[in-house]
C-alpha cells in the first residue's frame, strides 16, 4: 500500500536517492573477499534450494549419471554401471576426468574467463557460473569417491593431489579471478579443529569475570568442591578473604592485588603483551606497504584474544587477514586485497 503522507513520500525519495548514490559510487570498485565469499555461498544455497531434491548442476555427463542412478534405485542397474556412464571406472580416474568438466564450463560460461576487474557488476555475472561449477565439482567428487562430504584441503596426500589438480584447472580456466576462486576453496573446504578455551586469553570483564575468580569454576560461579566449605556455605578461600580484606564501607574488597604504583600486576602485564603483538602487526603492515611484491606475511602464534587485536589492526590498515595453523601454532596471516 502506497502512503499519501507527504512526510513518508519525502523519506522514500531520500532513500531512493541514497540507494542510487551508493550504487553509482560502487561502480567500478573491486569487491572485497568477504563480499565474494558470501555471494558464492548464497548462490550455491539458492541454486540447491530452488531445485530441491533433484540434481542442481548443469554438466551433461552428471545429469546423465543422475538419471542412471534413478534407474538403479529400481534395481535395474548397479552403482558401478552408473559410474561407467561418466567414463570413470575407479576413484583414481577422477583427476584425469576433471579437465572435461572445466573445458565444458569454459565453453558454456565464457564469463569465467573474462579479464576485467572484479567489480560488483562483473561479480553479478561471475558468481552464478562459479557456483554452478562448484556444485558440479562437489557432486562429481562425492559420487566417485563415495564419501559423504568433500575431502578437506591438505587433509591427506591423496586429497592434496586432487586439490592441486583443481587449483591448476581453475588457474587455466579463469586466470584473472583464480586468486578469488582458490581462496574461496581454502575458506570453504579447509578443515580446522575447534580451539580449546585458554583462560589466559579471556579478558577479565563481563561474563568471563566469574570464570576467573579464584576457587570458582564455570560461568555460573559455583564453588569448587576442592576448595573446602565452612558452615556459612562460603569456600575457605572466600571466608579468609572476606575476614581480612574489607573496603571503605565494610564490604568485600574485590580489587586485585596492586603494585607500588597502584596498578594491578596482571593488567599491566597484559597491556605490555598487547603492545608487543600490535607492534608486530604494525611492522608487518609497514613491510607490506614498502614492498609491493609481498603478497602475504605470517605473524608469530598468539592466543585468540591477541589474534583478535591483530586482526582489527590489519583491517584498519586496509589489508585482509585470517588465522591459520592448529592449537598453540595458530597465527595471523596478512594478505593484500585481491
Amino acid at each position: 500500500m502506497i502512503s499519501d503522507d507527504p512526510g513518508i513520500k519525502e523519506l522514500e525519495e531520500k532513500l531512493k536517492d541514497h540507494t542510487l548514490d551508493r550504487f553509482i559510487s560502487a561502480k567500478g570498485k573491486v569487491v572485497n573477499l568477504d563480499y565474494f565469499f558470501y555471494s558464492c555461498m548464497e548462490q550455491m544455497a539458492t541454486q540447491k534450494a530452488h531445485i530441491g531434491d533433484a540434481y542442481a548442476g548443469k554438466f551433461p555427463p552428471l545429469i546423465k549419471y543422475a538419471e542412471s542412478k534413478l534407474v538403479a534405485s529400481g534395481g535395474e542397474a548397479s552403482d558401478d554401471a552408473c559410474l561407467s556412464t561418466l567414463g570413470i571406472e575407479k576413484p583414481g580416474d577422477l583427476p584425469a576426468f576433471l579437465p572435461k568438466l572445466f573445458a565444458w564450463y569454459k565453453e558454456e560460461y565464457p564469463e569465467l574467463s573474462l579479464q576485467q576487474p572484479l567489480d560488483y557488476a562483473t561479480a553479478a555475472e561471475l558468481v552464478p557460473a562459479f557456483a554452478l561449477l562448484l556444485i558440479d565439482l562437489e557432486e562429481l567428487v562425492l559420487q566417485v569417491t563415495n564419501e559423504a562430504k568433500m575431502p578437506g584441503r591438505g587433509k591427506s596426500d591423496a586429497s592434496a593431489a586432487l586439490w592441486s589438480v583443481i587449483d591448476r584447472l581453475l588457474s587455466d580456466l579463469a586466470p584473472t579471478y583464480a586468486d578469488y576462486f582458490i581462496k574461496f576453496l581454502d575458506w570453504k573446504y579447509t578443515e580446522s579443529s575447534l580451539e580449546e578455551l585458554d583462560l589466559k586469553s579471556i579478558p577479565p570483564v563481563g561474563r568471563f569475570s566469574k570464570m576467573l575468580l579464584k576457587g570458582r569454576v564455570g560461568g555460573r560461579g559455583k564453588p569448587s568442591r576442592d576448595s573446602g566449605r565452612s558452615g556459612s556455605g562460603k569456600t575457605r578461600t572466600q571466608k579468609e578473604h572476606s575476614s581480612t580484606s574489607k573496603g571503605r564501607h565494610g564490604g568485600k574488597d574485590r580489587r586485585p592485588p596492586r603494585t607500588k604504583n597502584g596498578k594491578p600486576n596482571r593488567v599491566r602485564r597484559d597491556r605490555e603483551l598487547e603492545k608487543i603483538v600490535l607492534k608486530e602487526a604494525d611492522e608487518a603492515i609497514s613491510k607490506m606497504k614498502a614492498d609491493g611484491g609481498l603478497r602475504e606475511l605470517l605473524l608469530k602464534p598468539q592466543n585468540s584474544f591477541l589474534r583478535r587485536l591483530q586482526h582489527q589492526r590489519v583491517v584498519d590498515a586496509g589489508y585482509v587477514s585470517m588465522s591459520c595453523g592448529e592449537g598453540d601454532e595458530r597465527a595471523v596471516k596478512i594478505y593484500r586485497e585481491v
